[in-house]
């Protein structure tokens, strides 16, 4: 496929999933339910990663446009991206879950940063969580391209990056960790189921 036709369709996956994000947050009222365990409470509040974690848009666009060169794998994290963001919207309609946030003090760039972040992205819409089912569904994409069984060592920086997205989304004070497991359980349920709705020989470009 061509690096046109691909920077295309991802952005209508970023458009899809935000605007359905951001839409539900403000329309749904958070709930009182929390999935705040003694594990959680443990976490330190560590706001360096703040960086790491809205790494997460330039992730995307390096995987979905630039490593994958095969159409099919292209759509079957297409396919895979739209499925895991409708069973998002629907748990945060229907099971709006809150985090309660600890008071951040903007004393430098990484804290004014995640104040920002904070202020922008609401405390609900945390299960599953999108930042840990999107950067794990990259991560299953990269090691389906050729480029990774050419070159395994980038494989090993996919799943670094993918773990220090999904770890800043704890040391962040912005998930829970059944947030976490909920993300990678989906993303790896729809990488997964994929492969029925997408042939698995190359398809036209």
């Amino acid at each position: 496929m061509s690096l046109k036709k691909k920077s295309f369709y991802t952005t209508l996956v970023f458009l899809f999933f935000l605007s359905g994000y951001f839409l539900i947050q403000r329309l749904v009222d958070a709930a009182s339910l929390s999935l705040l365990s003694d594990v959680d409470r443990w976490i330190p509040l560590m706001t360096e990663f703040i960086w790491i974690y809205h790494s997460l848009p330039l992730y995307i666009l390096l995987v979905m446009v630039f490593m994958i060169k095969r159409s099919n794998v292209f759509w079957r994290t297409v396919v895979s991206c739209l499925a895991s963001s409708a069973v998002m919207f629907v748990c945060f309609i229907f099971l709006p879950i809150e985090y309660p946030r600890p008071e951040v003090l903007a004393s430098d760039f990484s804290s004014s940063f995640l104040v920002l972040t904070q202020e922008v992205d609401f405390a609900h819409n945390t299960c599953p969580s999108g930042h840990v089912a999107f950067a794990w569904l990259m991560f299953l994409s990269a090691i389906s391209t050729q480029w990774i069984k050419q070159e395994p060592w980038m494989g090993r920086v996919c799943f670094l990056w993918s773990l220090g997205i999904i770890m800043s989304t704890l040391l962040l004070k912005q998930h829970f960790i059944a947030d976490v497991f909920a993300g990678v359980i989906l993303a790896s349920f729809s990488f997964y189921c994929s492969k029925f709705v997408v042939p698995s020989r190359e398809l036209a470009n």
